[in-house]
């Protein structure tokens, strides 16, 4: 259904045994009686691998309604095939709505990248505030992560683009909120490769999402990092050794630019005179100062190794599963902190997600706490508060974790010794400094398919400076490094 509930759900109800299901107009049917059935039947199906199936070559669970926190209702009853409808003719979409004519928006959260992306949609200079708890008004009550929003024909326009649901309160609550605006973005990708980036790239171009796109070697430049809020590194199929030291520097030079010999590199989005060199211990000390000073690293995949491989924050851990079989499938993970503003809209515990193999996090929990307080005190025989909660601030702390049961983690796809799997964390934000790094172990924007999970991403930048605002009453957050403009192709200057 175009306007059924907030899409962060768990899985689907195809299958379910309802007694009834009311089809309204306006709903879309997708009919089994055509001859593309094959591709609703392929792309809706629920994989299955035995443990002594050939080895897969790629993902083993595409479950398309399940990554995208999609309801599913299967019909067997022919008769709808009767009912009046027309073939669809464009691309659908949802049309927005406003209900109310007060002066103030109230846009609640979905859960999925359409309300996530409003900040950008809502245009520069925008005044876009959120709650951080959930508040009622005009007879309706509001979740956590509820935009609020002068109303206006921009901000309408905005809502009805994105097709979301918002009343326009006649006084704005009084609710704790925080300001949210549009941060600047740096999106680092490595010579290695850039197939898995890519898709990233792709999701954030359609969504509306600008951003800088730089290579790694750009951060060996202290100042470069300086006009910027957020980094995004998404996966790479590299060993953290490699992001560093790039290729041996061996022979001659390899670029990678336009010229007569490879003239059709010339549009290339980035290029270099050696695509050799890698992070450098002084682009990587670089990062780890951005951060310290207040910003946010996103990673997903295997690039989240290396901010804890290199010991950003010693309190979390790459873990070691050497039984476990999960390639590219798709499993349940719950809410560890539901108040996290990472997962504003995600109203659901427990919900599917994409996760391929690695990596897997371990966290020290209270009792390393109690541990390490007890060492500190040692020499005295006093525990200094201070101290201690200063060292509990930089505290990792589990935002998603997958299922704890082994046998309830599997949606689509494959799993062996899911033991491994179970209970281990998936989402992490580890704060560094004044800043975070945002440890993704699942692939939240994957190859355009995961897009239940892709307003994680989105919120994370969103909110890059208030992680901690329902933690306990926030330490001040850095500023930004200078103001900043957009060029029309995502690229972003400093004044």
């Amino acid at each position: 259904p175009p306007n059924a509930a907030p899409a962060s759900r768990p899985d689907s109800a195809r299958g379910a045994a309802a007694a009834t299901l009311t089809v309204r107009p306006g709903d879309w049917v997708v009919r089994l009686d055509q001859p593309y059935t094959a591709l609703p039947r392929t792309v809706l199906a629920v994989q299955r691998y035995r443990a002594d199936d050939p080895p897969p070559y790629d993902d083993t669970g595409w479950s398309l309604d399940q990554m995208r926190h999609l309801t599913v209702h299967t019909v067997a009853d022919s008769s709808v095939l009767a009912r009046p409808m027309r073939r669809l003719a464009a691309d659908a979409r949802v049309a927005g709505t406003v209900a109310g004519a007060g002066g103030t928006l109230a846009v609640p959260p979905l859960g999925d990248w359409r309300s996530a992306s409003l900040p950008w949609a809502l245009g520069a200079g925008a005044r876009l505030t959120v709650a951080d708890t959930a508040f009622a008004a005009g007879g309706a009550t509001f979740p956590a992560g509820t935009a609020l929003v002068p109303n206006t024909p921009a901000a309408r326009a905005a809502v009805e683009r994105l097709g979301l649901a918002a009343t326009a309160l006649d006084a704005a609550p009084s609710v704790r909120a925080h300001a949210v605006t549009p941060p600047r973005i740096a999106f680092i990708h490595t010579w290695i490769e850039t197939q898995n980036e890519g898709w990233l790239r792709h999701a954030l171009e359609e969504i509306g999402v600008p951003f800088t796109y730089a290579s790694t070697q750009r951060l060996r430049d202290p100042r470069f990092l300086d006009r910027f809020d957020v980094v995004l590194f998404p996966h790479v199929s590299a060993a953290p050794a490699q992001v560093v030291n790039g290729r041996p520097m061996v022979g001659p030079a390899i670029p990678w630019r336009g010229s007569k010999l490879t003239p059709s590199l010339a549009g290339s989005p980035d290029s270099t005179d050696d695509i050799r060199p890698g992070l450098g211990f002084e682009g990587l000390a670089n990062l780890r100062r951005f951060v310290e000073r207040g910003g946010l690293l996103v990673t997903e995949g295997n690039s989240a190794r290396l901010p804890v491989e290199m010991g950003f924050n010693p309190t979390v851990s790459v873990q070691a599963t050497p039984r476990l079989v999960a390639r590219g499938g798709i499993y349940r993970a719950q809410a560890q902190e539901p108040a996290h503003p990472v997962l504003y809209g995600y109203e659901r515990r427990t919900f599917p997600v994409y996760f391929n193999q690695a990596p897997l996090f371990a966290v020290q929990g209270v009792g390393d706490a109690a541990a390490e307080a007890r060492t500190r005190a040692v020499a005295t025989n006093v525990v200094d508060t201070a101290i201690q909660r200063a060292a509990e601030d930089q505290r990792a702390r589990v935002v998603l974790r997958f299922h704890p049961a082994a046998d309830s983690l599997l949606v689509s796809g494959q799993l062996q010794n899911g033991d491994e799997l179970a209970g281990r964390a998936a989402v992490v934000d580890a704060p560094v400094g004044r800043g975070h790094v945002l440890l993704f172990g699942i692939r939240p924007m994957w190859r355009y398919e995961s897009q239940g999970t892709y307003a994680m991403v989105l919120n994370a930048m969103a909110h890059w400076n208030a992680f901690d605002v329902n933690r306990r009453a926030p330490a001040a957050v850095a500023g930004r490094a200078g103001p900043a403009a957009t060029t029309p192709g995502g690229e972003q200057e400093q004044h």
